[in-house]
């Protein structure tokens, strides 16, 4: 299989785990993207844009499914996955995640704990302060809107 085939296979199979059937997603088909990807690493950069492309839908079950694969990429395909993460999809996570967005509130749910999670886990080297960033804007944000709800 050439590259352009094993490409387009990884963006069925991101269609497939993140297409939403009345729950959390094709679990199957979620572990079938991290094999492909694991097995080939020069495919992390074409995942994180067909997973960027499925957060992006309006259909907020597959938003947020999505941000859940893109959750379990980053644990499973490791350092490599994490930095394209950071530089490709971290600042539209934390967006998604603001009070202030105009989200679906299980979205912005779904986005607010990936980047409580991700602060921890990821931001402790200093080379991945931005998720770090990320979690302490998101809880001045969160504390500026209830000051504002409490007047």
């Amino acid at each position: 299989m050439g590259t352009h085939e094993r490409v387009e296979a990884l963006q069925d199979a991101v269609v497939h785990a993140t297409a939403y059937c009345g729950g959390e997603g094709n679990s199957t088909a979620a572990l079938q993207v991290v094999q492909m990807v694991g097995n080939e690493q020069g495919l992390l950069q074409h995942l994180m844009h067909f997973i960027k492309c499925r957060i992006k839908t309006r259909d907020e079950h597959v938003t947020t499914i999505s941000l859940g694969l893109l959750d379990v990429c980053m644990d499973a395909l490791g350092p490599s996955c994490v930095e394209i993460a950071k530089r490709t999809l971290l600042q539209r996570v934390a967006r998604l995640a603001s009070p202030a967005a105009i989200t679906p509130p299980s979205v912005r749910r779904r986005a607010q704990e990936l980047i409580r999670k991700w602060a921890p886990t990821h931001g402790v080297e200093a080379h991945n302060v931005a998720f770090r960033e990320a979690a302490q804007k998101l809880k001045l944000e969160k504390a500026e809107e209830e000051a504002r709800a409490q007047q």
